[in-house]
């Protein structure tokens, strides 16, 4: 069974590790995490698979398999729903662990 999961942008700040190539400052350098995740929300193509909540603070991943099938294989070098995650979780995405929002970031 597929699970539903919300993640709110409320923190937001770099990896710790800031010698990756995507914290680079050039101008064809790969897009930093939150710049994909964008990318990724405003696609009307995957709205079915992880789209923005109505208010608009928040997103959540509807189809997880399919997202790890169709969706970050397009944007990453992975397609592991954990490694999305990790990612999520490394730029300062805070979790929420009790009310309406209960398991987002």
């Amino acid at each position: 069974s597929s699970h539903q999961i919300t993640l709110i942008i409320m923190c937001s700040s770099p990896p710790m590790n800031t010698q990756t190539s995507e914290m680079s400052t050039r101008p064809n350098a790969p897009l930093k995490f939150p710049a994909k995740l964008y990318r990724i929300l405003k696609t009307p193509e995957f709205n079915d698979i992880i789209c923005w909540q109505p208010h608009g603070r928040s997103w959540r991943v509807l189809q997880q398999e399919r997202f790890e099938k169709e969706v970050l294989p397009a944007f990453f070098r992975h397609g592991r729903y954990a490694s999305f995650i990790r990612q999520v979780n490394g730029w300062g995405f805070c979790r929420i662990q009790s009310g309406p929002p209960f398991n987002s970031h």
